[in-house]
């Protein structure tokens, strides 16, 4: 179990919510970056190539769906189902005319996305990044040295190093108590269990359940996120004398004034050799 040595970046006289755990240090661009948040949508220009592939393979899908939905066991010449199995990524799409409606949304989709093009191609979106922040983001995203994760509370973004992360995750895959190792993926398993429960469902509502399963089911990912608001309670429960009075006044305190949090942690780290955990 680990226990961080919190620092909260500063950037001028303006404090940015970016816990930085790591031993890493953020540039100013970084810091500035971190602090328009993880869900922050960089801009970018209007590029009538993308837009129109991606709208097309859109529409794809649209009709193959719409094409194969009755599973069509007699394909004509013309599907992909009749040619010989390839590795090849097939880019066949349905013909026109087997669905009056998707056709005419297809119409009207294209119709739209042909006006926007021609009404906006000429302008440039203004950039909301500078170009050093362009710079931070692919610093940040090709250093695999660290980890970048929202706060469990507060809005805080943490960055952690990914030796420390991993070693986190590690330590709690290990508890027997709550996980148990496999030889296998069960995900199939599981996927043909359901199938065969929805088997016994109304048939009415199969065909709605049923496309609820997964084609290629994945196991889900396993992460942590350091919970920083307990950095409070371990300064006042392990160092009685940081807090004068109520111990609940205290972690307001510490809450409300960063600084002295971060002083208080530095303080708890070097009084105490065990390590203590804020996940």
């Amino acid at each position: 179990m680990l226990f961080y040595d919190v620092t909260l970046e500063h950037t001028g006289t303006r404090q940015t919510n970016i816990a930085n755990l790591s031993n890493y240090t953020l540039s100013n661009e970084e810091q500035h970056l971190l602090s328009r948040g993880l869900s922050f949508c960089p801009s970018r220009d209007l590029n009538p190539v993308d837009i129109c592939q991606d709208m097309e393979q859109y529409l794809r899908r649209i009709k193959l769906k719409e094409y194969f939905q009755n599973g069509d066991t007699n394909p004509s010449p013309q599907t992909p189902l009749s040619r010989e199995p390839s590795h090849k990524k097939s880019s066949w799409t349905p013909p026109s005319g087997c669905n009056q409606y998707i056709d005419s949304y297809v119409q009207t989709a294209r119709g739209h996305l042909d006006r926007f093009v021609l009404d906006n191609h000429h302008h440039s979106n203004k950039d909301n990044l500078t170009v050093n922040e362009r710079k931070a983001i692919k610093t940040l995203r090709s250093n695999y040295d660290i980890v970048i994760k929202p706060a469990d509370k507060g809005g805080t973004i943490t960055v952690m190093d990914t030796a420390d992360y991993v070693a986190e995750i590690d330590s709690q895959l290990s508890n027997t108590a709550f996980y148990e190792e496999l030889t296998h993926g069960p995900t199939e398993i599981f996927k043909s269990e359901l199938i065969e429960l929805i088997n016994h469902l109304n048939y009415n509502v199969q065909a709605e359940v049923r496309s609820l399963v997964p084609e290629q089911p994945r196991p889900g990912v396993f992460y942590t996120i350091p919970k920083l608001h307990k950095l409070s309670k371990l300064i006042t429960e392990k160092m009685p004398s940081t807090s004068s009075g109520d111990p609940d006044q205290a972690r307001t305190t510490f809450s409300e004034d960063p600084v002295k949090l971060c002083t208080a942690a530095k303080a708890l780290k070097d009084r105490h050799s065990s390590p203590q955990s804020i996940f």
